[in-house]
């Protein structure tokens, strides 16, 4: 799709399990969730997931995603981005000031 969010990581991963939705004030395994599998092998360090607290800063929907023929694109929800043309690309879509860290969060 392209990349639809700009955030910063607030918090450092913990397992699924342990995770609390701050705006809820509530545990993970508590909250309705969209991808309900979340919370697979919720006791197994190895194969649970682990999750970070992000504060999104910029996002768009899905279908309004940032994009251009030939951008870096990874699987992961998160990776280091590297490539120099779609780090300048993305700081001008998302409105990055030069000193901020790279956007996170293709899809």
């Amino acid at each position: 799709m392209g990349y639809v969010g700009y955030g910063e990581v607030l918090s450092p991963p913990v397992m699924a399990k342990e995770f609390v939705v701050q705006f809820k004030n509530a545990p993970l395994t508590d909250v309705t969730l969209r991808q309900p599998n979340l919370l697979h092998d919720i006791d197994d360090p190895e194969l649970c997931e682990w999750v970070v607290g992000v504060e999104w800063i910029t996002s768009f929907a899905n279908d309004d995603a940032r994009k251009f023929p030939g951008i870096f694109a990874n699987q992961n929800v998160v990776c280091k981005l590297r490539d120099e043309k779609t780090f300048k690309f993305l700081k001008h879509e998302f409105n990055v000031e030069e000193d901020s860290p790279a956007p996170a969060s293709p899809e």
